[in-house]
């Protein structure tokens, strides 16, 4: 059956403010909230492309030992097109790894967030940083919520901006 354009949407968060202002914590309580309408929630450091990469290479491996149960790795690694993640996650120095295969595996994850049974997810894209553009990580689907912290305001480039400050735990539990 057709989907309702209705029922399809993203939902863009970013949590801005002071270091130790409570960012990080509040993305955590959202996803702690609504862990029973949420499919999965995965973390994703974005201070800069090392450390988003590292994470979206983490995201790829726990795919493929999701799917793995059932099914051999190698055939899950090629119809996800993520062949060889486990072994990319092994170098000492992300410089050593083939940027375009990189950028496969980045897409390659993004490809599976867009599928149409993927609509629960939420991606926490944490710490980004000014000078680290997140736009190529950031799924483009119709689906799924995705909160970024920082302590910069012009990096909640999308989505709704939330100042965060210092506030009683009775005034977090109420804003979520």
């Amino acid at each position: 059956p057709p989907h309702d354009p209705q029922a399809l949407h993203i939902s863009i968060a970013g949590l801005w403010g002071d270091a130790g202002a409570g960012k990080t914590a509040l993305a955590r309580d959202y996803a702690e909230i609504n862990r029973d309408k949420l499919s999965f929630v995965f973390w994703i450091w974005a201070e800069s492309w090392e450390t988003a990469v590292t994470s979206y290479l983490e995201f790829a491996n726990n795919l493929v030992q999701y799917y793995s149960k059932d099914v051999p790795r190698i055939q899950v690694e090629n119809d996800l097109g993520l062949t060889g993640v486990e072994d990319m996650l092994k170098v000492k120095s992300l410089q050593e790894l083939d940027e375009s295969r990189v950028k496969s595996v980045v897409r390659a994850v993004k490809d599976w967030l867009m599928r149409p049974d993927n609509d629960k997810w939420l991606l926490i894209f944490d710490n980004v940083e000014p000078s680290f553009d997140i736009s190529n990580f950031i799924p483009l689907t119709l689906t799924g919520k995705i909160i970024l912290t920082s302590r910069e305001s012009s990096s909640c480039i999308w989505g709704t901006k939330l100042r965060v400050g210092p506030m009683l735990d009775g005034e977090a539990v109420e804003l979520l």
